[in-house]
């Protein structure tokens, strides 16, 4: 499946995410408990011992500022590229701004 059926949304990646994270359902990472709330799209509430934790805590996205669409999008066009990708050529077809490497 392409990438833009599999991923058209901010949603379709955070559903995405849960369900590999989460395969059986949300579990505690405190209690093991697996009754939460939802409290919004990527945070969830442990029922048992109220631990707040996200879809991407403990991951590569954590504290992130660009959505996940943008982060499976650099990904898949890293992995479907044969010769390699640069960081520039990365940002032009995510259209993102430019890197500062001063400190």
């Amino acid at each position: 499946m392409e990438f833009e059926d599999m991923f058209k949304t901010e949603q379709d990646c955070i559903d995405y995410l849960t369900s590999i994270r989460w395969p059986q359902g949300f579990e505690c990472p405190t209690c093991g408990s697996v009754r939460s709330w939802e409290k919004s799209k990527k945070r969830f509430e442990c029922i048992d011992c109220h631990t707040e934790t996200t879809v991407t805590a403990g991951t590569i996205f954590h504290k992130s500022t660009k959505p996940l669409r943008v982060w499976f999008q650099a990904i898949w066009w890293i992995v479907a590229q044969k010769n390699g990708v640069s960081a520039k050529g990365l940002m032009k077809v995510l259209g993102l701004g430019s890197i500062s490497l001063d400190g």
